[in-house]
């Protein structure tokens, strides 16, 4: 008997149990198989194309069981998906969310797909709106590890939905802050981004840093406005003014920005003096 892998596709609809397996088994042993396993072939690597089986996994591993050699039929140009889907959902009792989510996992997006071939609408076998379609694909991308339950039945599509949407808003919230945090600290955002530091973390470490920065920068004005009639008074050339704020701001620990400001003020009292000078 040979070995065929399922079409990855099919897996989205569960196995018989084990029970109803060894009941098809003993079936198929007795009256041999009714009906052929649908095989069709699917792109692999570096273009080539593989044998899989698009219909019948149950009754391709009862036949193993059964010791039977299965019989094949091959697809003849239908598209896999479409068939899987079909196939599954007809034979299926499943809910509406359960359908709607089986059709979002084989058609992520509405489209084509390769030779031109159509994605079927929803309604042709699923029975279900574009709506629930929606939500499943925002389940899908929001929500992924809750597919599985709502493709089970364990929870309903209207639970999921809401989970999905509550991470959706988070992650735009997260995103807001992390673009700020950016453009304000990129040193910040990038420990971020290599998980080295939490968002909330960087971003109130962003906010001391500028918090510390509006300090200086008042303490810096407030001192050169109390100084300032001082130095004008003061008849030293430039240089030597500019060594004295330096030395009265404590600049030596301060930002370059800060000594930058100290020198620029040392230079405009000297040329307040010329001008008041020349104006006498």
């Amino acid at each position: 008997m040979r070995k065929i892998e399922a079409h990855p596709d099919a897996a989205i609809f569960p196995m018989m149990s084990a029970d109803d397996l060894a009941n098809l088994a003993a079936d198929i042993k007795a009256h041999g198989l009714v009906h052929p396993i649908v095989i069709g072939k699917i792109e692999v690597a570096d273009g080539k194309t593989k044998e899989v089986i698009v219909d019948g996994r149950n009754r391709y591993e009862a036949c193993e069981i059964a010791g039977v050699e299965p019989r094949f039929a091959e697809l003849n140009g239908h598209d896999p998906k479409a068939f899987i889907l079909s196939s599954n959902i007809a034979r299926r009792h499943m809910t509406a969310g359960q359908r709607a989510m089986a059709y979002a996992r084989i058609y992520p997006t509405q489209g084509t797909r390769g030779r031109g071939n159509k994605i079927p609408k929803f309604g042709e076998f699923t029975g279900v709106t574009s709506q629930r379609v929606a939500d499943a694909r925002l389940i899908l991308e929001w929500a992924p590890d809750l597919v599985d339950n709502v493709q089970n039945g364990s929870t309903i599509i209207s639970e999921g939905v809401k989970e999905a949407k509550k991470r959706a808003d988070a992650a735009s919230t997260e995103e807001a802050k992390l673009d700020q945090l950016r453009n304000a600290a990129p040193d910040l955002a990038d420990l971020v981004a290599e998980a080295r530091m939490k968002l909330d973390e960087a971003t109130a470490a962003a906010k001391e840093r500028a918090d510390s920065l509006i300090r200086q920068r008042k303490l810096v004005a407030e001192e050169m406005a109390r100084t300032l009639d001082f130095f004008v008074q003061d008849n030293l050339d430039a240089e030597t003014r500019a060594e004295q704020i330096a030395t009265l701001f404590d600049v030596t620990q301060a930002t370059a920005e800060m000594k930058q400001m100290s020198e620029t003020l040392a230079l405009l009292i000297s040329h307040a003096q010329r001008g008041g000078t020349h104006g006498e």
